[in-house]
């Protein structure tokens, strides 16, 4: 019976079977002809067995045999998909191939055409050379002979790790820096590059410390080894210099630049070198002349940079920073797509808002041959590119920006369109230069025939009230002076000061901005609650709440003001003394001498002096380094008598105002709880103590300032001239022949030294002046831009 049931099954499930394959079978016949050229020889067996299957009974056969011709069947079907499916493969396969083999193309020829682009920007431009030449011969000349001439410059910065080195390597054209493991650079190097086709190796000579430029040359494979050198001879092994270190390259393959390579930023280590580090570079990058490079390693999050938010500190909007990104090789390997290179390529708008910056590769390989150097260089450049290219990048947004040749080609026209700008104030300044020089050399041949001590003591009084009463005018805001050269911002002024103030500022409004911050610092300054230690502590053996209350005020006051006041005083201190370089340098520049009338030897030592009335050779004295040595120590002198006096009244009111300050009178706070209590009230005397020390703040706020301008501000104006005639009437005769050293061969040696720099300043003034000429005549459309009053 179960035999019979399982026959029956089979049966109706073969019956179901057959019907199916003839369905399929009919759906083979139906499909499209393109499916069955495929493989016409391999359908026909197909067809043919379909046809046999219908001529056949398949009723009348066994059940074996039915099971064996649907397995057939089946088998034969899935052989005819896989064949279809793999011919369907194979095709796409090989559209691929074809498209794969079309893009690859593409992106060679893109890539070839690329390179030969930046071959060509490699080639030297011989009219930028000549431009440059003219201003790194005028900073030379402003270096030897210490004459302030502001040129065009580049400043490099950056952390330690970012690749400034291999940036300097290839600007200059071949590898010669250290890799140092602690340090690299370690004061400011100032680089002077000139590109010579027909210097094929490269001719290095260093500055000595008083810049002029010795005539040893260096080699290469020394000359890591000699910047080295040079710096511990000025900054020890571990410490870092302000000094400059100069070194001319001149050869084939550097750029036309002059740049200055600084101390990398730190991130740990010695907190004070990282502090110097920093006030150093800002220092550098702080004079409106210089252009900065701020480099950052490309796998450094634009929200996570170190670099550029110092930078920002002085350039607040990149107004003259140029960013660049170093080490893209190894941020290009996690870009993934169009959308994600075009993310990282624009960069955060909230960090640098809408500047542009660069990003280059450079080759990590050391040893490479010179004359390799220039194309392992555009190697990483196009290594670069290709990758990009296979990403998918927009080209005519972007490609501007990418790779090192871009950079430097960018620099180099952004140098000379800044020297192309400064053409005119630096051969007006010349100018200036040559005139003065000229007077100056007129008075020294006139005394030079009348070499007199006394006449020089008659002098040097006079000079005394002109300093005088330039140091009171600069008090009061009358000189009239350039705040650019001058000034000071209030981070420049003191970097601990907390300010944001980036007003330059010098003189009264100097004193007067310093007073402001410590007056601001007073007010906010709040009195921390005290710990119950302290007020069991401030108890002793009484009980009274209100002089535990004056016992805490008291050292919270000493910890707190009394610092703040000394800090106030040191500071005004500080800017005041600043006054005398900048007196000095006023007077110099004066730019005529008017004379003064012939006065009666009694009226010599009068303190008043009249106005515009300065004697012709008064102003010379100020090349008599003895007679401004002497000077200074006497006006430092008197700043540090004025400081002392100061401190010792301000410490006198502060004691007295700790000691007497008593609560309001309409004061709720105390209470008289004496037969009441027992225990420690610790919110009735913390209330107390905030209350006292709210009133020691407010007087003392107006005590300092008072104090400060009356006992240091004031006597300047009041008492310094007094005190500086003095001590120079104080001085013997043989000490005024050591404060002027007024024998004749030494005015003989500097009536030389003053011939030789009129000399190079009329030279350098007609170089530019020829170079102004060239300019115009090459762009006469520019000819109104150039004109100047010769």
């Amino acid at each position: 019976m179960n035999n019979e049931h399982e026959e029956i099954i089979s049966q109706e499930q073969l019956e179901k079977v057959s019907k199916n394959i003839e369905e399929k079978v009919q759906k083979l016949k139906q499909q499209p002809k393109e499916s069955e050229q495929v493989n016409v020889g391999k359908s026909q067996p197909i067809q043919q067995s379909v046809s046999n299957i219908q001529q056949t009974q398949f009723s009348n056969l066994t059940p074996e045999m039915q099971q064996q011709l649907m397995r057939m069947f089946v088998a034969q079907q899935e052989k005819t998909n896989e064949d279809l499916m793999s011919q369907t493969q194979k095709g796409i396969k090989r559209k691929r191939r074809e498209i794969d083999d079309q893009l690859y193309r593409q992106i060679r020829e893109k890539s070839e055409n690329e390179r030969r682009e930046v071959e060509k920007l490699t080639n030297p431009n011989q009219n930028v050379h000549k431009l440059h030449s003219l201003f790194n011969d005028l900073q030379s000349l402003s270096t030897s002979l210490g004459i302030p001439i502001e040129t065009p410059e580049i400043v490099v910065v950056g952390m330690q790790s970012d690749g400034k080195s291999s940036f300097i390597e290839a600007l200059v054209g071949f590898q010669f820096n250290v890799v140092e493991s602690t340090i690299g650079t370690r004061r400011p190097l100032y680089l002077q590059m000139f590109n010579n086709p027909k210097q094929r190796t490269p001719k290095c000579c260093f500055a000595n410390e008083n810049g002029i430029f010795e005539e040893r040359e260096i080699a290469v494979e020394y000359l890591s080894k000699e910047i080295s050198s040079r710096t511990c001879d000025v900054a020890g092994r571990t410490s870092v210099s302000n000094k400059p270190l100069i070194l001319r390259i001149e050869f084939s393959g550097c750029s036309n630049l002059t740049i200055i390579d600084t101390p990398g930023f730190r991130l740990g280590g010695d907190e004070t070198l990282k502090e110097d580090i920093d006030q150093m570079v800002k220092e550098l990058i702080t004079p409106s002349n210089r252009i900065i490079v701020c480099l950052e390693q490309s796998t450094t999050e634009w929200a996570n940079s170190v670099s550029r938010p110092l930078v920002k500190e002085v350039d607040p909007n990149f107004n003259r920073t140029v960013l660049i990104n170093t080490k893209f090789d190894n941020r290009v390997k996690e870009l993934t797509d169009t959308q994600t290179v075009a993310n990282y390529l624009n960069g955060d708008e909230l960090i640098i808002g809408d500047k542009k910056p660069f990003f280059i590769s450079l080759p990590c390989k050391r040893n490479i041959p010179m004359e390799q150097f220039a194309d392992y260089i555009i190697d990483s450049y196009i290594s670069d590119y290709r990758q990009l290219l296979e990403i998918g990048f927009d080209e005519t947004k972007y490609h501007e920006q990418l790779g090192f040749p871009r950079a430097k080609i960018f620099l180099e026209n952004l140098l000379q369109k800044k020297y192309k700008e400064a053409l005119i104030p630096t051969l007006n300044k010349l100018n200036g230069l040559v005139n003065k020089s000229q007077n100056e050399i007129i008075e020294m041949e006139k005394e030079m025939t009348h070499i007199d001590p006394s006449l020089l003591r008659k002098r040097s009084v006079k000079f005394i009230q002109l300093f005088a009463k330039t140091i009171k005018d600069l008090l009061n805001g009358k000189c009239g002076i350039n705040p650019m050269i001058y000034g000071q911002t209030a981070q420049e002024e003191n970097p601990n000061s907390g300010s944001n103030d980036n007003c330059k500022l010098c003189g009264g409004a100097q004193v007067q901005r310093v007073l402001k911050t410590y007056e601001k610092k007073l007010d906010t300054m709040k009195c921390n609650e005290p710990t119950e230690d302290e007020i069991r502590g401030a108890y002793g053996m009484g009980t009274s709440d209100e002089l535990a209350a004056r016992v805490i005020v008291m050292n919270a006051s000493k910890i707190a003001i009394e610092p703040l006041m000394q800090s106030a005083v040191e500071n005004v201190s500080k800017v005041i003394e600043r006054f005398f370089d900048i007196c000095i340098n006023i007077i110099k520049d004066s730019p005529k001498d008017p004379i003064l009338p012939q006065s009666n030897p009694e009226d010599l030592f009068k303190l008043e002096m009249k106005t515009n009335t300065i004697d012709s050779g008064v102003i010379g004295l100020t090349r008599f380094e003895g007679f401004l040595n002497v000077l200074k120590q006497g006006y430092s002198s008197f700043i540090i008598k004025l400081k002392m006096e100061c401190l010792k009244k301000l410490m006198d009111d502060f004691e007295a105002c700790v000691n007497s300050v008593e609560l309001q009178k309409d004061t709720n706070t105390i209470q008289e709880e004496e037969n009441l209590c027992e225990t420690i009230n610790q919110m009735k005397v913390t209330t107390i103590a905030q209350e006292l020390f709210q009133i020691i703040k407010s007087r003392m706020t107006s005590i300092i300032i008072g104090k400060i301008k009356t006992f240091l501000v004031y006597p300047i104006e009041e008492q310094l001239l007094s005190w500086l005639l003095d001590g120079f009437l104080e001085l013997e005769s043989d000490q005024y022949e050591k404060v002027f050293n007024f024998n004749e061969e030494s005015l003989r040696l500097q009536l030389e030294k003053l011939k030789q720099q009129h000399l190079i300043c009329q030279q350098n003034y007609m170089k530019f002046k020829s170079m102004i000429k060239e300019i115009e005549m090459t762009q006469p459309q520019s000819k109104n831009a150039m004109e100047v009053e010769y």
